[in-house]
C-alpha cells in the first residue's frame, strides 16, 4: 500500500454549483472512459493521471454508470455483475435461471445429483409409492394454480367480471342498426301498410295480402309509401324439362361429331375435289398468271396463255443472230464453193456462141476418139 501525504486538519467543501471537483471522474460516453482506463497507472505514479481502482462515472443515452478502472486497464461496472453457484443456479446472457432448466420436459422435477455438485432433472416414477406420491404433489401444485384467479360458475357475463359484453340481443339490433347506415335494406314483416311518416328509410314492409295469399312489398319512396311487388312466383313463361329436352334435341341434331385435329370447311369439298387434288403432281410448281399484254397474249378461258404477236426487237438475240443469214431468193440456193466477183467478171466476159461451138469441137473430139478405140 503506498503512502500519501495526509493533512493534519479537516477541510470542508461546499461546491455552489454543479461542477465535479475531480475533472476526471466525469465522462460523457463508454469509448472516452476506456480510453482513460487504459492510460492508467498504479497508486502513487507519477506516470498518468488514472490509477487502478479509481471510480468513473459515464452519463451517456439518459443512464448514468459507475466503472472501476482495473489493473489490467479495463473497466468493470459496478453492482451490474450477476453471479450463480455453476451448481443450481447459471447464468446466462447476464439472465439468472435454474440450471439445465430449458432442457426440462413437462411432468420432470429438479433434484440434487448423486454427486451432490448440481442438480438433474427427472419424471418422477409412478410404479413406486414416492414416485407416485411426487406425482400427485405435482399435480396438486398444478391443479392449484390453475385454480388461482378464475371466475366462479355463474349464468351471466357480469357474473364471470365481465361487465362490457353485449347480449345477444343487443348484438343483433347493434347489426341491424349497421346495416341500415350502409343504406342496404332489409326485411320487415308488419299487419298493415305503413304510414308514409312512421316508414322508414332502407326497409321493405311485408304485408300479408288475404286475396293472392302473397305477402305484398311496400317502401318508402321520397315521402310516399308504395307498393313495388309481392312474393309470388309465375312460372307461366318459364320452359319445362320437356320443353329443354327438345330444346336440346334439335340443337344437337344440326351438330357434328367432332374429329380430333379436324374442323368444318367453309367450301363443300367433294370426292372430284379429292381426285382432281389427288391427280396433281406432287413436285407441281405454282403458276400464278396476274395480267397480260393484250397485244401480245391471250388467255383462253380455261387459263391457256397463247402468244399473239411480238416484235423482233424483244425477242432477246434474235437481230444478231439475223445479221449472220442471208435473204432467201426464190429458185437460188447457196454454192458449196464460193462464187466471187472475179468469177462473175470473167463468166460475163464469155462469147455464149464461141462456147457453144467449142462444146461442138469437144464433143466431136470425143465421138471420133470412142470411134477410133472401137
Amino acid at each position: 500500500m503506498p503512502e500519501f501525504g495526509k493533512l493534519n486538519f479537516a477541510v470542508s467543501f461546499n461546491p455552489q454549483t454543479a461542477f465535479p471537483l475531480d475533472a476526471r471522474y466525469y465522462f460523457s460516453s463508454l469509448e472516452a472512459a476506456k480510453l482513460a482506463a487504459s492510460s492508467s497507472v498504479e497508486v502513487g505514479s507519477s506516470d498518468g493521471t488514472y490509477f487502478y481502482g479509481e471510480t468513473i462515472c459515464v452519463v451517456s443515452g439518459g443512464s448514468a454508470d459507475l466503472y472501476i478502472i482495473q489493473p489490467n486497464k479495463s473497466l468493470k461496472a459496478v453492482g451490474s455483475a450477476v453471479l450463480g453457484d455453476g451448481k443450481s443456479i447459471e447464468v446466462i446472457d447476464g439472465k439468472v435461471s435454474i440450471r439445465g432448466f430449458s432442457e426440462a420436459t413437462a411432468g420432470q422435477q429438479p433434484r440434487i445429483n448423486s454427486s451432490g455438485n448440481g442438480i438433474e432433472w427427472y419424471t418422477p416414477d409412478t410404479s413406486t409409492v414416492s414416485g407416485l406420491s411426487e406425482t400427485v404433489a405435482g399435480h396438486t401444485t398444478d391443479i392449484s394454480n390453475l385454480q388461482k384467479n378464475k371466475a366462479d360458475k355463474a349464468t351471466t357475463l357480469a357474473g364471470y367480471g365481465i361487465t362490457d359484453a353485449m347480449t345477444t340481443g343487443a348484438v343483433n339490433s347493434a347489426i341491424q342498426s349497421a346495416i341500415a347506415k350502409t343504406g342496404h335494406a332489409s326485411f320487415q314483416k308488419v299487419s298493415s301498410i305503413p304510414s308514409a311518416d312512421t316508414a322508414e328509410e332502407n326497409i321493405l314492409y311485408l304485408v300479408m295480402n288475404g286475396d293472392t295469399g302473397f305477402y305484398d312489398i311496400y317502401a318508402k319512396v321520397d315521402a310516399e309509401v308504395i307498393r313495388l311487388d309481392d312474393t309470388s312466383v309465375n312460372l307461366e313463361n318459364y320452359p319445362t324439362n320437356s320443353d329443354m329436352q327438345k330444346s336440346i334435341e334439335a340443337a344437337v341434331a344440326g351438330k357434328v361429331d367432332t374429329v380430333p385435329g379436324k374442323g368444318l370447311s367453309s367450301n363443300d369439298y367433294t370426292d372430284e375435289d379429292a381426285e382432281k387434288l389427288a391427280s396433281i403432281s406432287p413436285n407441281a410448281e405454282k403458276n400464278y398468271i396476274r395480267s397480260v399484254n393484250e397485244s401480245e397474249f391471250s388467255v383462253s378461258v380455261d387459263g391457256l396463255l397463247a402468244v399473239a404477236s411480238v416484235s423482233i426487237d424483244k425477242i432477246s438475240g434474235l437481230n444478231d443472230a439475223l445479221r449472220k443469214k442471208v435473204d432467201s431468193v426464190p429458185g437460188k440456193t447457196l454454192s458449196t464453193n464460193d462464187f466471187t466477183d472475179d468469177d462473175k467478171n470473167k463468166l460475163d466476159s464469155l462469147d455464149p456462141s464461141a462456147i457453144q461451138t467449142m462444146q461442138s469441137d469437144i464433143n466431136a473430139v470425143k465421138l471420133s476418139v470412142v470411134w477410133g478405140e472401137i
